[in-house]
């Protein structure tokens, strides 16, 4: 039935939109599409603002938490942990030894001491990257290091270098324990 009614609407010359022009005016229409675009208008700035206050927010705690925690590093940093006692020579004059070269002659220095051994001098050789020359008191020769090495390891292994080597009384220029595990001498 109802059906039929709306097409006997339809057949004698009306429309839809006739018909929803007759319930609601035009303008009203116009109206209620402002209202509702204004709406959403509304709500779009709503998101955007909301979004943009959440990235604010989550910047501010990343940045306030990585200060922190970089500022508790450079806190928690000593500048020199051990310091070396033995003269430091540079052969390329550059006067610039890093914090980190200086820290490992001195940890070097106390394994050698560890072991009996007491460092007179140590020597960053010109060309050489990475590798000092370290004089041993009492020792005529002087023994190549690498800086990459473990000091407990490299100290380990220069100490049995010159124990053979006073075992057996052979006198080198300088003995070389750069490579973990083996030592060379000339």
């Amino acid at each position: 039935m109802r059906g039929r009614k709306q097409n006997e609407r339809l057949k004698s010359g009306r429309t839809i939109v006739a018909e929803l022009e007759q319930a609601v005016p035009t303008s009203d229409r116009i109206e209620e599409h402002k209202k509702t675009e204004r709406k959403h208008r509304f709500l779009a700035f709503l998101f955007v603002l909301m979004f943009a206050g959440v990235g604010i927010v989550g910047y501010l705690t990343i940045s306030d938490f990585y200060g922190k925690m970089l500022e508790e590093r450079r806190e928690a940093k000593s500048p020199l942990t051990y310091d070396p006692e033995a003269t430091i020579i540079d052969e390329d004059n550059r006067e610039r030894i890093s914090l980190r070269t200086k820290e490992y002659i001195g940890r070097l220095e106390q394994d050698l001491q560890d072991l009996g051994y007491k460092v007179e001098k140590v020597t960053l050789p010109t060309g050489l990257m990475r590798t000092l020359y370290v004089d041993v008191v009492g020792k005529t020769l002087y023994i190549k290091v690498n800086l990459d090495r473990d000091t407990a390891v490299t100290a380990e292994d220069a100490a049995r270098m010159m124990e053979y080597l006073d075992a057996r009384d052979l006198h080198p220029e300088y003995v070389d324990v750069r490579v973990e595990g083996k030592g060379y001498y000339k």
